[in-house]
C-alpha cells in the first residue's frame, strides 16, 4: 500500500503558500467543515457495479478575501466511504462572496483524489468534483462525482453530502443571518452594502 504522507506534505506545503502569499491588508478567507450523507461507488473487480455506502467527509483550506463578489482558495478533503476506505483529495475551490461570507451562495472545487486501498479496485487517483450549495449558520449540501481514474481504474462514483462549516458558521458570517445572531467583527471585514442595509431605519408608515 502506497503512503499518503508524500501527497499530505505536498498538500500542506501548497496551502501555506497560499495563505503567506497573501496581501497583510487583506483578511484571508477560510473553511472548516465536516458531515455526512451517501456514496454510490464502482468497483471494477466487481464487473463495474454501483455500490451504496454511507460517507462522512471533512474539509479544510484557505482563500482570497470573502469581501470580495468571488473567491478562490486551496483546501484538503478527506471523505470516507465506510467499508471501502479514505479518499485524501487537494482541491481548488470557487466560491460566490455570500459562501464564503457564511450566506446564501455556491461553491465548486474540482481536484485529484488519493485512494490507497483494496489494490486499486475503485482506482487510485480519481478526478474529483464538488458543488456545494450553502446556506446561513453554515449549513451547505454538497453533491460530488468521481470520475474514472488516471491510472485506468473503474472509479467512477456519486456522493451527497450535509456538512456544516464552522468558520462559516463562527467568524466568517455576515448577510441574512445577523438579523438573529450579530457578528461585529466578521472575518475580512464588513461588507459594506449588508453594513448599510442592517443600519438603514424602517420605512416610515
Amino acid at each position: 500500500m502506497r503512503s499518503p504522507l508524500p501527497f499530505a506534505v505536498l498538500a500542506s506545503a501548497a496551502l501555506a503558500a497560499l495563505g503567506w502569499s497573501a496581501p497583510a491588508h487583506a483578511e484571508p478567507s477560510a473553511w472548516f467543515s465536516g458531515g455526512g450523507g451517501v456514496a454510490f461507488q464502482r468497483n471494477g473487480e466487481l464487473g463495474g457495479d454501483l455500490e451504496t455506502r454511507p460517507a462522512m467527509s471533512f474539509a479544510f483550506g484557505v482563500g482570497t478575501t470573502p469581501a470580495a463578489r468571488a473567491t478562490v482558495g486551496l483546501g484538503l478533503r478527506m471523505t470516507t466511504f465506510f467499508s471501502q476506505g479514505t479518499d485524501l483529495a487537494i482541491a481548488p475551490r470557487l466560491s460566490t462572496g455570500g459562501f464564503a461570507r457564511g450566506d446564501f451562495g455556491l461553491a465548486v472545487e474540482l481536484g485529484l483524489a488519493l485512494r490507497t486501498y483494496k489494490d486499486g479496485a475503485y482506482g487510485r487517483v480519481p478526478l474529483q468534483v464538488v458543488a456545494l450549495f450553502g446556506a446561513p449558520f453554515g449549513l451547505q449540501l454538497g453533491l460530488g462525482a468521481q470520475s474514472p481514474s488516471l491510472d485506468g481504474g473503474a472509479s467512477g462514483g456519486l456522493m451527497a453530502l450535509f456538512e456544516v462549516d464552522l468558520l462559516r458558521l463562527t467568524v466568517l458570517r455576515q448577510g441574512s443571518s445577523t438579523r438573529f445572531w450579530e457578528n461585529p467583527m466578521p472575518l475580512g471585514g464588513a461588507v459594506k452594502e449588508l453594513s448599510d442595509e442592517r443600519a438603514a431605519p424602517p420605512p416610515r408608515r
